[in-house]
């Protein structure tokens, strides 16, 4: 009878252990458990920082055509006004040319009245 008493002791003793290596094996799958969820959590971390610099490197990208388009209108800005200022002063020199050829045909014309003057004399 002591036999039979003792076993149950045995039992417990027994299912004790069993419960004491399903702890240490649920405590360690946790651990791993944990350690994937971490190195989950990083990549996802180091994915996001990567799509966050291509967005970056994109919208530098993206920008850039604005800063060449603000160039490019700035120089036809700058031929505009260079032009505008020589087409100015190609009107002025017309004017003088215009100018000093009328001034040409009146001492031409004063030349040959006072040659038909002198010939009239």
């Amino acid at each position: 009878m002591q036999e039979e008493l003792e076993k149950p002791d045995e039992v417990v003793s027994a299912m004790r252990a069993e419960m004491q290596r399903n702890e240490e094996r649920l405590e360690s799958e946790m651990r791993e458990l944990q350690e994937e969820m971490k190195r989950a959590k990083d990549e996802q971390a180091a994915a996001i920082r990567l799509a966050d610099d291509r967005v970056m490197h994109m919208q530098e990208e993206l920008e850039k055509p604005d800063e060449v388009v603000s160039a490019m209108r700035a120089e036809m800005q700058r031929n505009e006004e260079r032009l505008e200022s020589e087409m100015r002063e190609l009107q002025e020199e017309m004017k003088r040319a215009k100018d000093e050829q009328a001034a040409a045909i009146r001492l031409a014309d004063d030349r040959v009245m006072h040659m038909q003057e002198e010939l009239e004399k």
